[in-house]
């Protein structure tokens, strides 16, 4: 395995010639019978065939996306990895005792209750329309019908509790908002694991809910680990990762630290670039909150240039 893991890993960066730390390593030497070039090879091969999509051979930035890679590498084959800090540039990156083991990857059908979902399906519904009372009556009635079929542990019962705390934050109860959001992110660790989307994504929103009930601290630590998740996820340019640095943006510029929010604000118009292109209405936005930050700062030059690149 160790050696399957280290081809993959080699052949990743032969590729694209990316290693900000010198020469990259293009060691090709035969390992039973398998090269990262042939290992590659078919892989180019499997793509094309199965997704009728030609690989290009820097398109797979191996700099930026290979930890991510590998991690649902490991989690589609069932691979347990010894958790440190490896070093991919080297030769053989992943020992013999790095493989802790390996688990079964089982496909299982996924029972859900009509009833319960169509009573939270109601509720969404009303709350986009503003029927926030109606909402949250549906929704604590779904809640009950899925603690009674799948218990309080449950990715159902979490997603309940994530737009009550909605329901909540909007009608202005901020402390209960937090108080249901706890508990969504307590059920989605034991559920769906530390390092899950979901997981990341939901920090995020504690982290949104505790900047409107005015602790900064907690806001910056909350949004600051759903980052740290989702860039473990799907690397730096994941797509939740412009609207956190956003959110952590707004929350320096209100504590009038306005340096480090424009930091953010970058960040988050280089991800939202990466992704949807310059002209994103979130980019606007942003560019117009580092004017403002500009503004703060004194200076009103470069105020105008972001405010004109906004419009």
């Amino acid at each position: 395995l160790d050696m399957n893991l280290n081809c993959f890993i080699r052949g990743a960066f032969t590729r694209n010639y990316n290693n900000p730390n010198g020469t990259p390593i293009t060691n090709d030497n035969q390992t039973n019978g398998l090269t990262p070039s042939s290992l590659w090879k078919q892989i180019e091969e499997q793509v094309k065939k199965h997704f009728r999509y030609e690989l290009k051979k820097e398109e797979f930035q191996a700099a930026k996306f290979i930890l991510p890679t590998l991690r649902t590498l490991c989690q589609m084959t069932g691979i347990r990895l010894l958790a440190k800090t490896y070093d991919f540039y080297s030769i053989e990156p992943i020992s013999e005792d790095d493989i802790m083991g390996l688990s079964c990857v089982v496909k299982y059908p996924v029972h859900s209750s009509k009833d319960g979902t169509e009573l939270l399906d109601g509720g969404k519904s009303y709350m986009l329309k503003g029927r926030l009372d109606i909402a949250f009556e549906f929704l604590m009635e779904a809640l009950s019908i899925f603690h009674q079929t799948y218990g309080p542990l449950h990715p159902q019962t979490s997603t309940c509790y994530s737009h009550l705390a909605l329901v909540l934050n909007q009608a202005g109860d901020i402390g209960q908002s937090v108080l249901h959001q706890t508990k969504t992110l307590i059920i989605l660790e034991r559920t769906r694991g530390l390092d899950h989307h979901e997981t990341a994504y939901e920090y995020g929103s504690l982290g949104m809910f505790y900047h409107q009930a005015g602790n900064s601290e907690l806001a910056l630590y909350f949004t600051k680990r759903a980052i740290f998740l989702s860039t473990l996820i799907g690397g730096e340019f994941h797509p939740d990762n412009g609207g956190f640095y956003y959110n952590i943006g707004g929350i320096l510029q209100g504590n009038n630290e306005h340096k480090k929010a424009i930091e953010f604000y970058e960040q988050s118009i280089n991800c939202f670039d990466y992704h949807f292109g310059p002209k994103h209405i979130t980019i606007a936005n942003a560019q117009q909150n580092i004017a403002i930050s500009y503004a703060g700062l004194h200076q009103y030059r470069l105020a105008i240039q972001h405010e004109k690149k906004s419009t």
